[in-house]
């Protein structure tokens, strides 16, 4: 009880072939005027469908036999649930499997504290209700991080979850549009999270907060101890902000902030002790539960604020 909607968008295989040469009328085909590129074809296969629920597939990835049917189920469970993602493995160009890579499992209330950081759904792995999908679906200007722009939107006022199970396998390729084009990505990744700050606190944060902000997103081992005077306010900020506008639950919020703290201390170019006592203090206000990789890494981080450098790889 499905329709398959297929949208060649300008291939140069056999593709038209292969699909024509199945007699199945709950397959639906159709042809891009040329080749329209991703935007475009989603939200042309979304005015397509009719059904209540959509689940993509981009042409290169594999689903599991049974991937509707547990996604079917669990939402249509819960009145509440629009939107159901799963975890994911990677298949590389020489054939290597990948399962830890996109490994989640985030309830309602979890997801979206992680959403202000980072994008925990794969297009393949995700079924919605089509009727929670906003008036823009799928918007230019957001390459490749488009699917990631429209995630955020749809849960902005609305309940998604993320299942440990792996349910899709995607293709990772070397010459990749969001490998040919890291900068057009990243820049775009961190628009969609500055239009978070914007969505859940409109001009309550300033330019200099979103660039802090976005200092907890991609860590490198450029990051400054003249920083973290600054990161310490906006964590007090994020929070006190929080405490008025109620948009995260409290404590998770403060879990996903500690963590990202601690994968910023860990990547300084330079050390001494303030960086640990300003751990000490964030540790306090934010009362993370604390498993034993963030104990250690809350060690890794004391032995080089006394050492004044990096000594410990992790």
């Amino acid at each position: 009880d499905f329709e398959l909607i297929i949208v060649n968008d300008g291939s140069t295989d056999r593709t038209e072939d292969v699909v024509l040469s199945y007699q199945d009328n709950r397959i639906r085909y159709f042809k891009n005027d040329g080749n329209k590129g991703l935007t475009y074809t989603r939200n042309r296969l979304v005015g397509l469908s009719e059904c209540k629920y959509i689940a993509f597939l981009d042409s290169d990835d594999f689903a599991t036999l049974n991937r509707l049917e547990v996604q079917y189920e669990i939402l249509t469970s819960s009145s509440d649930l629009v939107l159901v993602s799963s975890s994911a493995m990677s298949l590389t160009d020489s054939g290597k499997t990948e399962k830890d890579n996109w490994s989640f499992n985030l309830n309602e209330l979890q997801l979206p504290a992680h959403f202000l950081f980072y994008n925990p759904i794969v297009t393949s792995a995700v079924m919605f209700k089509k009727e929670s999908l906003p008036a823009e679906i799928f918007r230019d200007g957001y390459p490749p991080c488009e699917d990631y722009d429209l995630w955020v939107r749809m849960l902005f006022k609305k309940k998604g979850k993320v299942i440990p199970d792996i349910h899709a396998t995607y293709r990772l390729y070397n010459n990749s549009v969001s490998k040919r084009k890291a900068d057009d990505a990243r820049n775009n990744r961190n628009k969609v999270i500055v239009d978070q700050l914007e969505y859940y606190f409109p001009n309550m944060y300033s330019a200099e907060d979103a660039a802090i902000h976005l200092s907890l997103v991609e860590f490198s081992l450029k990051n400054s101890l003249q920083d973290i005077p600054a990161l310490e306010q906006w964590i007090y900020k994020i929070l006190d902000l929080n405490s008025r506008y109620h948009h995260f639950e409290e404590l998770i919020l403060s879990q996903v902030l500690y963590e990202r703290i601690l994968k910023k201390f860990l990547r300084l170019q330079q050390y001494n002790i303030s960086v640990f006592r300003t751990l000490l203090r964030l540790r306090k206000r934010l009362q993370p539960i604390l498993s034993a990789e963030l104990r250690k890494k809350e060690a890794a981080i004391l032995a080089f604020s006394l050492t004044r450098k990096r000594w410990i790889n992790l």
